[in-house]
């Protein structure tokens, strides 16, 4: 039986989960940050060595993997959730300095365990022309002291430094700027 390319693609395409389905199928996701490496056009890869009650090990990232994904969970709709931390921000630039990481992903996880939005923070190429400057110190050292108020204006000013952020909500969710959040799409809003 001769399949076309369309049929070829479709069952090769299949076989392959989502990087949504994946990250929803782990154990405990919804209640715990978890994270993994990811090779472009890839499955994921956990980047958790060992977990215990207070520590966490974790495997670096291996040649050609590019995006470190981790999640983000959340019991209820809280303010500057999709944010990220210092520690996502400064592994990134740690990675980045190296060469190896290019894009890091929050993904928000809502209380039943679904992906609600992504964090996305990417390095651009004047990052990795210049690589990190004192520029960079000052930037980090400011947000690392910096109220979460003040983080989402200082995440704003970092297109400079070649560091950019977006924020992508999933189907049926929004983007809520004013809580730095994603929440449910109002279905009965009227569309502007």
């Amino acid at each position: 039986m001769k399949l076309n390319f369309l049929q070829f693609w479709l069952k090769r395409k299949s076989k392959k989960p989502s990087v949504k389905e994946q990250i929803e199928k782990t154990h405990g996701v919804a209640d715990r940050e978890i994270a993994w490496f990811k090779k472009p056009r890839k499955e994921l890869r956990r980047a958790l060595a060992l977990e215990k009650e207070r520590y966490i090990i974790h495997y670096g990232p291996t040649e050609g993997e590019k995006f470190i994904i981790h999640t983000h969970p959340r019991k209820a709709i809280e303010k500057f959730g999709a944010l990220p931390s210092f520690d996502d921000i400064n592994t990134l630039l740690r990675y980045g300095a190296r060469g190896t990481i290019t894009t890091g992903v929050i993904s928000r996880i809502d209380e039943k365990g679904k992906e609600i939005g992504r964090t996305y923070i990417k390095l651009t190429r004047g990052f990795f022309e210049k690589g990190l400057t004192k520029e960079h110190g000052e930037w980090i050292e400011k947000y690392a002291k910096a109220s979460k108020e003040d983080k989402l204006k200082l995440i704003k000013e970092a297109g400079k430094l070649g560091i950019v952020v977006r924020f992508v909500p999933m189907p049926g969710y929004a983007f809520d700027e004013k809580i730095v959040d994603f929440v449910k799409r109002d279905v009965n809003a009227k569309k502007a």
